[in-house]
């Protein structure tokens, strides 16, 4: 009775430490005219043997080579710092060095505004000084500077804040909405209706 049953030393006798179920139940035996077997190990992935080169076999001598795909009789040395250093400094490096060709990141607030007099007008360029200072009024214009500095002259109540923000986005909503609208409705009479 006890020689039917499989002992450890011989189910587990190609690796003993492993999480694989397969090789916990027991491993298939090989036949002679089957392949060598796909290793299964979730821990080192499932790699079947790299064969050698067929040049490299005739010259030189056969090496020993490992059998796993990480060998633990090597140090294992890994330089973090270096790691760290080429990814900063390929990061750098892909970098512009003007900063208004970056994408604009809105994490603070913005306590300036510039406008570069260069040979074409954009949103933050103009070709001469007097376009320069217009393209910056138009930016002032549209982040409202005027009425920030007159709505932080004093103290607003929460209640009163909430109210005027709220009546401020129905305004700004129904304008938008009154204005695709009215370019429909052009659109359509255009067309004859």
């Amino acid at each position: 009775m006890l020689s039917r049953v499989a002992t450890p030393s011989t189910c587990l006798a190609k690796r003993t430490f492993t999480t694989s179920i397969a090789l916990r139940a027991g491993p298939k035996i090989p036949t002679d005219d089957e392949a060598p077997p796909v290793r299964s190990n979730p821990l080192v992935g499932n790699l079947p043997p790299v064969p050698p080169p067929a040049n490299s076999a005739s010259e030189s001598p056969p090496q020993s080579k490992p059998t796993h795909a990480y060998d633990a009789s090597k140090p294992f040395s890994l330089d973090i710092a270096s790691i760290i250093a080429n990814k900063s400094s390929a990061y750098g490096a892909e970098l512009d060095s003007d900063p208004i060709s970056r994408p604009q990141i809105r994490a603070k607030a913005v306590t300036g505004r510039t406008v570069f007099i260069q040979d074409r007008v954009t949103k933050t360029t103009g070709p001469t000084p007097m376009v320069a200072i217009r393209v910056l009024n138009r930016i002032i214009r549209e982040d409202q500077v005027k009425n920030k500095y007159h709505s932080q002259k004093f103290h607003e109540r929460k209640g009163l804040k909430k109210k005027r923000l709220r009546s401020q986005r129905w305004r700004s909503r129904f304008k938008h909405g009154f204005k695709a609208t009215v370019s429909r409705v052009m659109e359509l009479k255009k067309q004859g209706w």
